[in-house]
């Protein structure tokens, strides 16, 4: 049985029904954006694990428009040690400029407790590569590390502007901390 059939609401630029049924809740309206309307719908579901939400966004023109976009976002917490990990798995396909763009994100935050420990952010893009974000307790970047189609470190950079470079094996180089270009040593090497 359904708990909730079809209660409309307006929320911002959203119009639409909220309705509640197995376990599954869904949204369905209309969205505002940008000076463009959208179909959208939205399928939330509660696991043992965490959650996970399916949702559209069909420009009013057609599917596979510019700005069709689906998004399915998985996020778990598991336990490791006496540690807890919040882990929000995030996938999402876009038709834009006659094409489909994939991408991905995967964020994990370590809790010890209550006290937030830190984590990582990883992005990946429809040529796969990816970018790597380490952040600390307070939230804040720590280092930012670049990856190429292969999985190989290329560069990294640190908050107060340093650039670490990588070499083709993905092994740190010595490099100019201001530019992060690699160093000539002229030969200098050789005789250590």
């Amino acid at each position: 049985m359904a708990r909730k059939v079809g209660r409309r609401f307006r929320a911002g630029s959203f119009e639409g029904s909220v309705q509640q049924m197995g376990g599954k809740t869904v949204t369905n309206g209309r969205l505002s954006r940008n000076g463009y309307t959208y179909n959208y719908t939205k399928i939330y579901k509660e696991t043992p694990e965490g959650s996970r939400t399916v949702s559209r966004m069909i420009p009013s023109y057609g599917p596979t428009g510019n700005g069709d976009l689906t998004k399915i976002t998985n996020d778990t917490t598991s336990n490791v040690g006496n540690f807890r990990v919040n882990t929000l798995n995030q996938k999402s396909y876009e038709y834009g400029e006659n094409n489909l763009y994939i991408n991905e994100k995967t964020i994990d935050r370590v809790f010890s407790g209550k006290h937030h420990l830190g984590g990582r952010a990883v992005y990946k893009n429809n040529d796969k590569s990816s970018t790597k974000y380490f952040f600390g307790p307070d939230g804040n970047i720590l280092k930012t590390v670049h990856y190429n189609q292969q999985g190989v470190r290329t560069f990294a950079e640190l908050p107060d502007g340093r650039v670490l470079r990588y070499d083709a094996k993905g092994l740190p180089t010595f490099t100019n901390a201001q530019y992060g270009d690699s160093i000539d040593f002229r030969g200098l090497d050789k005789l250590i």
